[in-house]
C-alpha cells in the first residue's frame, strides 16, 4: 500500500496533472527538491520544446551540446529521487546510481523508497556523505 496524495477533508483535491512543470515545485505546489542552480534555464528550454516525457522525465536530445549537458546535469542532480521510479532497466539505475555524489543529501530522504539497489556500496557512501555534509554545512560542495 501507497500514499499517493492526501487532503484536509472537505478541501479542494490536487489536479492529476501539474499545469505546468518546473524544475522544483511538484504538482501540488510544495516544493519537491533543492532549488537546481541553473532551473531557470532549463525551465525556458522544457517551455520551448515541451512533448512526451521520456525514462528520466526530461529528455536528454536537444540541438545544441550545452542544452544536453544542462539536462545532463539536472538528471544527475535528481538521481536521488530518479531512483525511486520501477520502471529505471539496470543500465539507467546504475547510472543514477553513479551519479548520487551530486546530491548527496538527498540520498537519506529517499533511499528506502528505491525498488532496486544495484550497488549497495554506492548507496551507503552516498548516505555518509550525506551525513558528513550535514555535520560540516560549510564544506556542502564535496564532490
Amino acid at each position: 500500500m501507497a500514499l499517493l496524495a492526501s487532503a484536509i477533508p472537505g478541501g479542494k483535491l490536487p489536479l492529476p496533472e501539474p499545469r505546468y512543470w518546473t524544475s522544483h515545485i511538484g504538482a501540488d505546489g510544495v516544493s519537491s527538491q533543492r532549488r537546481f542552480p541553473a532551473a531557470d534555464t532549463l525551465e525556458a528550454l522544457v517551455r520551448q520544446h515541451a512533448g512526451v516525457f521520456p525514462v528520466f522525465l526530461l529528455t536528454e536530445d536537444w540541438p545544441e551540446a550545452e542544452q544536453a549537458k544542462l539536462c545532463s546535469e539536472y538528471i544527475e542532480w535528481i538521481s536521488p529521487s530518479l531512483l525511486t521510479l520501477q520502471h529505471l532497466d539496470r543500465r539507467e539505475r546504475e547510472r543514477m546510481e553513479n551519479s548520487l555524489n551530486v546530491q548527496a543529501v538527498s540520498v537519506e530522504h529517499h533511499w528506502h523508497l528505491y525498488p532496486e539497489i544495484i550497488n549497495v556500496n554506492r548507496i551507503n557512501a552516498a548516505r555518509v556523505r550525506c551525513r558528513l555534509q550535514k555535520a560540516n554545512p560549510g564544506r556542502s560542495s564535496m564532490r
